[in-house]
């Protein structure tokens, strides 16, 4: 792949950030300012937990950081089968780009989203990440449709890294299928459980308040994972907060309905209410 070939990051524009109009749908205006981080980064959070106390170092990549790991990661194989995805839908890179890294239980994830300009009616990103022991971790289409509310409906992954069970892929909200074009297709509908959840946290948080924070196991990675959500991923594009939580307990349709239950209970009690990362994690059954 020759150096013209790399998408490039304008940098006004990358490094101010993605469209952030799905993290306002989905947050309103009053907490969109606590989930990018424009609030004070050390208040406390989620029953006096806050990010300093986490285990795991996140950190945003911006820059000419951002654009080296972007070029590295565009020379490999599986960038090459994920521009062939992008160019089956018919759709075209742009310039608009987000990075972050994760250090978390003895691993390091960078991840890069890269936006898709196309003519579906969702909205459509290239994932593209690496662990830095193992190589090219992250490797995916993601397509993501939204409510008039803003509430995520569906996510469409084309992920080139997995490969389809058939025989056991299909359940209640969850449909895998192989492609024509090596990758697994992953169809998840959240829309009604992601609502249903909003709904019984709203009432777990105005019900109880001051509850202990348990930090065992996967229930306290999930509570250090809606931390990490609420302060830095409600205003991350694409599949980036769920990429680099993947070296995590919080993985696949869990991490999904994660990150829209905590940034939607955002902007109605903040980041700072306590409660509000144990009843989204309650509601994923991760704890």
């Amino acid at each position: 792949m020759s150096d013209k070939d790399i998408p490039r990051s304008n940098d006004n524009e990358a490094d101010s950030g993605f469209d952030r109009r799905n993290v306002l749908k989905t947050l309103g205006a009053g907490a969109a300012a606590t989930a990018f981080g424009l609030g004070n980064a050390a208040a406390k959070t989620q029953g006096g937990l806050s990010e300093s106390d986490i285990p795991w170092d996140f950190t945003e990549i911006e820059g000419g950081r951002k654009k080296g790991l972007l070029k590295r990661l565009s020379q490999t194989s599986e960038y090459d089968q994920l521009l062939d995805i992008v160019a089956e839908k018919g759709g075209e890179l742009t310039e608009t780009s987000e990075a972050a890294r994760l250090e978390a239980n003895g691993k390091t994830r960078e991840v890069v989203s890269v936006a898709v300009d196309s003519d579906s009616k969702g909205e459509l990103f290239v994932n593209i990440g690496r662990d830095l022991s193992e190589g090219v971790s992250v490797a995916n289409v993601t397509e993501k449709f939204y409510a008039d509310d803003g509430i995520l409906q569906k996510k469409v992954v084309y992920d080139v890294l997995s490969d389809a069970d058939l025989s056991t892929a299909t359940t209640d909200n969850v449909a895998i299928e192989s492609t024509s074009f090596d990758a697994t297709k992953k169809v998840v509908e959240v829309e009604d459980e992601i609502r249903t959840a909003i709904d019984n946290a709203k009432d777990r948080i105005e019900g109880k308040s001051g509850d202990q924070i348990t930090t065992q196991g996967v229930c306290g990675e999930c509570k250090w994972a809606a931390v990490l959500i609420c302060q830095n991923g409600c205003g991350l594009a694409g599949g980036l907060a769920c990429g680099i939580l993947g070296i995590t307990a919080i993985g696949g349709v869990a991490c999904t309905t994660l990150v829209s239950v905590t940034c939607s209970l955002a902007a109605y009690y903040g980041c700072s209410e306590t409660g509000v990362g144990e009843a989204a994690c309650e509601e994923v059954g991760l704890c």
